[in-house]
């Protein structure tokens, strides 16, 4: 709106929609975001629960931080390769059950 105009009806009907449409969206983020915090409490509790810390680690890594295989091996100072099996041993040993 430019300056000295008024608001009509249609102008103040459409503001009232945006800000209805706006709230929608902040509600549902919230609950989207705690939703996430809640799997990440929960995944934090199984990782705490192995006792292999370099198992941990990659995990951590892997599944929260998101990195690549090379970006794991350089953190824990090995080859991505051998990151990338003892995730995949551990995975498919189903000792552990990830949590959903």
């Amino acid at each position: 709106m430019k300056k000295g105009e008024f608001m009509t009806k249609g102008h103040i009907a459409k503001l009232r929609r945006e800000e209805l449409a706006l709230k929608s969206l902040v509600e549902t983020t919230h609950k989207n975001l705690y939703g996430l915090v809640e799997k990440r409490l929960k995944f934090e509790r199984f990782v705490r629960k192995i006792e292999d810390s370099e198992m941990r680690s990659i995990l951590r890594l892997r599944c929260v931080e998101c990195l690549s295989w090379e970006e794991i091996g350089l953190r824990l100072c090995m080859d991505r390769t051998v990151a990338a099996k003892k995730y995949k041993r551990f995975i498919e040993s189903g000792e552990h059950k990830l949590p959903t």
